[in-house]
């Protein structure tokens, strides 16, 4: 019995200490790749109104990638503030725009890559796998972005 207590005192106190912590954004990957990009750019067109949507970036971008998708987004109509570590009052923030934030990783074993885009409250998602080597790498959507509202 006290085993059983243990256990699921653990497993409750991870949970609790897990989901406390801020998500860590950006590029956890050594990929530089102007297709990943195009295909970020290209549904964030399709969703949000490039001269209607300004976007607040959460975290510094200052990763080759991440440069190239922010210069892609503003290239495409889009307002991109900076980050600033400063904290925004929540009022002036609405205002002013959504938070934007990225996470591109890596699943090593698979050799496939995951992209999320937060913006605001919403998540899109999708997996990519790589194929060819060197310079003639192409990533390829696995299947269609999903979306989280």
């Amino acid at each position: 019995m006290k085993i059983v207590f243990l256990a699921a005192a653990a497993s409750f106190l991870s949970l609790v200490v897990g989901c406390g912590q801020q998500p860590r954004y950006g590029n956890f990957t050594t990929v530089d790749s102007q297709s990943l990009v195009n295909d970020a750019v290209a549904m964030m067109l399709a969703t949000y109104p490039p001269a209607h949507t300004r976007l607040n970036m959460l975290h510094d971008a200052d990763d080759a990638w991440g440069e190239k998708l922010v210069r892609a987004l503003r290239t495409h109509g889009y307002a991109v503030s900076e980050f600033s570590p400063q904290p925004v009052e929540k009022d002036k923030y609405a205002e002013n725009g959504v938070g934007f934030a990225f996470i591109l990783d890596e699943y090593r074993a698979a050799k496939e890559y995951s992209l999320t885009l937060f913006i605001g409250t919403d998540r899109m998602g999708r997996s990519y796998a790589v194929r060819g080597s060197g310079e003639s790498q192409i990533f390829v959507g696995l299947g269609h972005w999903a979306r989280k509202r």
